[in-house]
């Protein structure tokens, strides 16, 4: 076992002014140091008797010459005592540990907010058509605070081009006007939600606002795809691309039965999709 000794900090000694190992505070000129033999670690020679030896992390030398008296040594397998000066310190690290379990624990306790989904609904319509439809999203979005409601108003020229991109990125309108003649291609694509079930519990509020027997041309092989869109003769769809289809089909009933079609509605010009005839546009979804 090698032997420590004690000296007197002189200021040409190299330990002045360094930490000592077990309390932190510099040796100074006229303390009485101890330097580890083994790690040459320095310390107050009161630290390192209070310690029974060195007290840097993963040295094994003990105390052997420079030690406390008999009557002032620990007992075996007590822990060192912390010196006075360290306790405020130690006590403020304690509560702060307490304070921070106390805050995440009550953090982790509440409950997180979901995010209020989005409805979109996209169509073509005059300016005072979308205002009419405007006014009728901002009393759903009042009558439905558990969901966010959208417009979306594309002129005709640019409707379907708008529409197909959308549809092809996978971020389709969750509502959308179509043109009746077209509907028959976009259900048999799959773009489509089947409405027949919603159809048959639909309340009979909804089904006196569409004029049941207008749906004839909304029925494909055997299968409704579409409700009268309010303005024109053409239709609102679902999309099969929705992750709300409840929100969907409550925002499609509602505008319908805040704004009837007419008796008699006009034909909406026919979408135009330069250079393009028939289904080609929408083979690729």
């Amino acid at each position: 076992m090698r032997t420590e000794t004690e000296t007197l900090v002189t200021a040409e000694d190299r330990v002045a002014g360094r930490a000592c190992a077990r309390c932190g505070r510099a040796l100074e000129v006229g303390d009485m140091a101890v330097v580890c033999p083994r790690c040459r670690t320095p310390h107050h020679s009161r630290c390192w008797k209070e310690n029974g030896g060195c007290a840097r992390p993963g040295c094994r030398q003990l105390a052997v010459a420079v030690t406390l008296p008999e009557g002032e040594r620990p007992r075996a397998g007590a822990a060192s005592a912390v010196p006075w000066w360290k306790r405020p310190v130690v006590l403020a690290a304690a509560l702060a540990a307490v304070l921070l379990a106390l805050t995440l624990a009550f953090l982790t306790s509440r409950p997180a907010t979901a995010p209020v989904p989005t409805v979109r609904l996209m169509t073509w319509a005059s300016p005072e058509q979308a205002d009419a439809l405007q006014r009728a999203v901002d009393r759903f979005n009042a009558a439905h605070p558990e969901v966010r409601a959208r417009l979306d108003v594309t002129p005709y020229m640019a409707y379907e081009q708008k529409l197909i991109v959308l549809i092809a990125a996978r971020d389709a309108p969750d509502v959308f006007a179509l043109s009746t003649s077209r509907l028959s291609l976009y259900a048999r694509q799959g773009a489509l939600l089947d409405l027949t079930g919603l159809w048959q519990q639909a309340p009979r509020s909804l089904k006196d606002a569409v004029f049941t027997g207008r749906l004839d041309p909304f029925y494909v092989d055997g299968k409704l795809w579409a409700l009268p869109h309010p303005f024109s003769d053409g239709a609102l769809v679902i999309s099969s691309q929705t992750r709300t289809p409840d929100a969907a089909w409550e925002l499609l009933r509602f505008v319908l039965e805040e704004l009837p079609p007419p008796v008699r509605p006009p034909e909406p010009p026919a979408p135009l999709v330069p250079g393009v005839s028939g289904p080609g546009p929408l083979g690729g979804f």
